[in-house]
């Protein structure tokens, strides 16, 4: 038994068993009344829990998303929803979930390097369908902005891209002028 328990409050004053925080005996139905200070933070909780989360979502909608270079993130920024500015580094990765039907995208990877690190982007099946139906699957050049959800697992790093919306691709002058060329032949 903990040496901080009540046990006048823990216990049924009628039966004797165990109830915890619960103010009605489930195995004799008898009222055990809880002191007010308890009384008082076991039901503002709700209250100031939704009030907490109506905070969050303001600070969310006024700060929105941050800018964030590679080299600041980290295990401490887990999960966390990032900006990122930067040029494609490597090749775009086109992966197959079915060995049969290699047509079929169902994942995609491209790393970005903004100056600081390379990090590895990867988006699932139903942000490759977005992406190839907007026609904005990234080349290697291309300067992007990206919002992300940045993971951090078993010392690699990458990040999640949720939706073809937030992907922005400004293709660099020395591929818009291959494509071009390429497009002339």
């Amino acid at each position: 038994m903990v040496g901080s328990q009540n046990h006048k409050e823990t216990f049924c004053s009628q039966c004797g068993r165990f109830i915890g925080s619960w103010e009605i005996c489930p195995f004799c139905r008898r009222y055990n009344p809880k002191r007010l200070s308890v009384r008082i933070i076991k039901y503002s909780m709700p209250i100031l829990t939704v009030l907490g989360l109506i905070f969050l979502g303001f600070l969310g909608k006024k700060y929105g998303v941050q800018d964030a270079q590679i080299s600041e993130l980290g295990r401490k920024s887990n999960f966390a929803q990032v900006v990122i500015h930067g040029r494609i580094s490597d090749e775009v990765r086109l992966h197959s979930a079915a060995k049969d039907s290699p047509g079929e995208a169902s994942s995609l990877e491209f790393d970005v390097d903004d100056g600081t690190g390379i990090l590895r982007i990867r988006c699932y099946e139903d942000t490759v369908e977005e992406l190839l139906a907007a026609g904005k699957i990234p080349a290697r050049g291309d300067n992007v902005r990206l919002v992300g959800s940045y993971q951090f697992k078993a010392k690699r790093a990458f990040a999640i891209l949720g939706s073809a919306a937030d992907l922005t691709i400004r293709t660099s002058a020395d591929e818009a002028n291959r494509k071009k060329d390429h497009d002339g032949n």
